[in-house]
């Protein structure tokens, strides 16, 4: 009798471990969506007459399913990036997922709005620079944030939670972000490449080229 209970307390502790691992593989992040996306994240924008910047954000957890629904995919797009993009996508395959070129900047492949597959969404743009005074380049703080902002309430979303649903039972879901700003524009070709200076904020001046 001894020898069988010893054998099944064995067996509920083996079956016990096995269970806890599998439970904490299940709800622990494994921060894989943020790299999923075909288009590598990089930071090296520097020879553009506009300062980039490009937003990243993915869940912290790998979705069930790696594909997505166009028809969903365009809806979030419109419904949260609506006046931003051109209206019909450049790129929509469910294995990929959707891209739309931004609308200020239909000629510049860097400017687009990415709906990976993966869950990841990317909104890379432009940021105009501001002259001043003693011959810098001042880049206004709002335009640099309106787009995270922009991005962050579009994945906390009732319609992006749609286009990637959940899983069964999960824990409420936690993102990932990339958040690249660009250093340095060309505003000409064969201009020396030059920083930006400082940061305006709201509600201050603007600051000018002398003489303007």
């Amino acid at each position: 009798m001894s020898a069988t209970v010893a054998a099944c307390v064995s067996a509920l502790f083996k079956w016990g471990g096995e269970l806890a691992v599998r439970i904490r593989a299940w709800f622990r992040p494994d921060h894989v969506p943020l790299g999923a996306g075909e288009w590598q994240l990089y930071t090296s924008f520097d020879n553009t007459p506009k300062v980039r910047v490009l937003v990243a954000c993915a869940p912290t957890r790998s979705l069930r399913k790696q594909e997505v629904n166009p028809d969903l995919a365009i809806r979030f797009a419109r419904g949260h990036f609506a006046n931003r993009l051109v209206p019909v996508p450049t790129f929509s395959r469910p294995q990929n997922g959707v891209k739309f070129q931004e609308v200020r900047h239909v000629t510049d492949m860097a400017a687009y709005l990415w709906i990976w597959a993966a869950g990841r969404v990317d909104y890379s743009t432009f940021v105009e620079t501001i002259p001043t005074e003693s011959g810098g380049h001042a880049l206004p703080l709002v335009e640099v944030i309106d787009p995270i902002v922009t991005v962050a309430r579009a994945v906390t979303s009732r319609e992006y939670r749609r286009v990637f649903p959940r899983r069964w039972a999960d824990l409420p879901r936690r993102f990932d972000w990339f958040i690249a700003v660009g250093t340095h524009i060309r505003k000409e070709d064969g201009e020396a490449v030059k920083p930006w200076t400082e940061l305006a904020f709201p509600g201050t001046p603007t600051p000018r080229a002398a003489g303007e």
